[in-house]
């Protein structure tokens, strides 16, 4: 509108109508086939779409790890994913073969975060997550140039991790390539081959190899081929190198809980080695006496010693325990179960075990505090270490450190329980044994189990004690207010059952509960005994008694004259009314 008013005005000039261009009759002829084209086009595209929504395998061209699963069912699929060792993640993606040795990276290590199933789910549902035209263009594209669905099921590669299984695998294979060197320990001699190759294994160039094959998904073997000098010419510090060792006992390793094998002592003189090898043709064995020293501790003879024999078990009952308590006592097993001590090694309970807190899972439970039962985060505890300590006399190990409870206690015979506390009392001992020891702990049927095992050192233990009353009560010294206990170990020898000695492990006190405490019953006061009564008693069976017999008058007595009463004022003279 606003237009049309200014053409009316004369601000724009009149623009003619538009006069369609004449069609030539080739122009009409291409637009009709490329219409048709197009029609054509549509026309299958549409078909393709009502096919594609209809298949029911895995797209074409689609592989997973270089395994090709295009136009497989999911069954299918699944059944190559597992031929191919996707059946675990924790199988062999990579296999290494290098001179010496070999290892392998699993799929897991490689960065497999699924297992072959989900795997094949991934490549059977590629595609199909959209509409209906979106997966037949997918379906296209794979088609024509496929699609590897690897990263799909792939997280990012830890080449950190990687690195360390090259580095071990790699340090094998070298420790491997000097079993070439074959040692007759009974003839005192060794064998090299002269002009042998001296291989150095390059773990950066392996690394290089494995890291490689994982990100370019071609799983399987690779081989590393280092390069090799030849030496013709006997290098003796190499040889000596090679084969010369001092003797070692074999021995256990606490960290990896493994036995270190032992070490044949080997020593070669020079001269002797060179004469050998001068005197051999090139690619010859070549003979060398050496000395052997063999050391006295062997692999074997360890694995039959250690932990062979169970030096002492125990189980207390958690008869009564609260729910609360037998947590602790569960936590507290835990803490002790596995622990290894190696010859001179100290234990401490507290240290074992940490400090009973509730962010370390330890409950409120009756304990012992300041001669009184009180509600205590860890009560309970007391248990397990007093089982332990029963064990360590049965083992006839060296006490550093126990203390007893304040009262007593109903799971163990007195003079045999430790008591414990955050930071003190601890209990401690040593194993002052010559092999090391291992402590297992748990709970089981209402009790919780200690057990030590070590190597048989020929003695065994019996543990016996006595115990007598204590009474500490000057007010009352017949009442007994607890008792005492005296604790021995007897060290026996195994085969003849000789005694050996008499330990003892000291005194424990143990007081009673005040209210378990009998004091004698009070005396009743005595009835008073009545006064006598000066009143006579009437007995009506009593016998009268005889009046005494009056006395007659004396007739020579002259009677004395009554005296003549005074007269009273108020009534004046008053006489006697009675005749004398």
């Amino acid at each position: 509108m606003k237009q049309r008013r200014k053409q009316e005005t004369g601000q724009f000039p009149a623009v003619p109508a538009a006069v369609p261009p004449r069609k030539s009759r080739k122009g009409l002829i291409a637009g009709g086939v490329i219409g048709g084209i197009l029609l054509l086009a549509a026309a299958l595209f549409g078909v393709a779409v009502v096919c594609v929504g209809n298949v029911e395998t895995v797209y074409p061209n689609v592989s997973i790890g270089g395994v090709p699963l295009g136009g497989q069912y999911y069954d299918e699929a699944v059944i190559s994913m597992d031929l191919a060792g996707w059946h675990k993640i924790e199988a062999p993606a990579v296999t290494v073969d290098i001179p010496g040795g070999g290892f392998s990276v699993s799929y897991a290590q490689a960065g497999m975060v699924c297992d072959g199933e989900t795997a094949a789910q991934i490549a059977y549902d590629y595609g199909r997550s959209g509409n209906a035209v979106s997966s037949t263009l997918t379906y296209l594209r794979c088609l024509v140039s496929g699609k590897d669905l690897t990263e799909e099921v792939f997280g990012p590669v830890d080449e950190d991790l990687i690195e360390g299984i090259v580095q071990v695998g790699v340090a094998e294979a070298q420790a491997n390539l000097l079993d070439d060197v074959e040692i007759d320990v009974e003839a005192g001699t060794v064998t090299v081959i002269k002009g042998a190759s001296y291989i150095h294994l390059d773990a950066g160039e392996v690394f290089e190899l494995v890291i490689r094959a994982i990100k370019g998904a071609e799983f399987g073997t690779v081989t590393y081929e280092p390069e090799t000098v030849s030496e013709t010419e006997l290098d003796v510090p190499q040889l000596r190198e090679q084969i010369c060792a001092e003797k070692k006992d074999a021995y256990y390793d606490k960290g990896t809980d493994s036995i270190i094998p032992e070490v044949v002592g080997i020593d070669f003189q020079p001269g002797d080695a060179k004469s050998a090898w001068d005197t051999a043709q090139l690619g010859a064995p070549v003979t060398i006496p050496v000395t052997v020293d063999m050391p006295e501790v062997t692999k074997e003879s360890l694995e039959a010693l250690l932990f062979s024999t169970v030096l002492a078990e125990k189980g207390t009952s958690l008869a009564g325990s609260s729910s609360n308590r037998i947590n602790n006592v569960e936590k507290a097993a835990a803490a002790l179960n596995g622990i290894v001590l190696m010859p001179g090694e100290q234990l401490s309970y507290n240290e074992a075990l940490g400090q009973r807190t509730k962010e370390n899972g330890y409950l409120a439970a009756g304990a012992y505090a300041n001669g009184a039962v009180v509600q205590e985060i860890g009560g309970g505890i007391c248990q397990v270490s007093s089982t332990l300590y029963y064990c360590t006399l049965q083992a006839n190990l060296q006490i550093d450190k126990r203390t007893c409870h304040y009262f007593p206690v109903g799971y163990l015979p007195p003079g045999f329980d430790a008591t414990v506390s955050w930071t003190n009392p601890d209990f401690k001992f040593t194993n002052d044994r010559e092999y090391p020891i291992r402590i297992t702990a748990w709970v089981e049927d209402g009790q919780v189990f200690v057990k030590i095992e070590g190597t048989d050192d020929g003695t065994y233990v019996e543990l016996k004690n006595s115990s007598w009353l204590m009474y500490t009560n000057d007010e009352f010294p017949e009442v007994a207010t607890g008792y005492k206990a005296q604790a021995y170990r007897w060290v026996y020898d195994s085969k003849t059952g000789e005694l050996i000695e008499k330990k003892s492990e000291g005194v424990s006190t143990y007081n009673y509960h005040a209210e378990d405490i009998k004091y004698p019953e009070p005396e009743p006061s005595p009835e008073p005994t009545p006064e006598p009564t000066t009143d006579p008693v009437f007995d009506p069976w009593a016998p009268t008694p005889t009046p005494d017999p009056t006395v007659p008058p004396d007739p020579a007595a002259t009677p004395s004259p009554e005296p003549t009463p005074e007269p009273t004022p108020e009534t004046g003279t008053e006489t006697d009314d009675t005749t004398p």
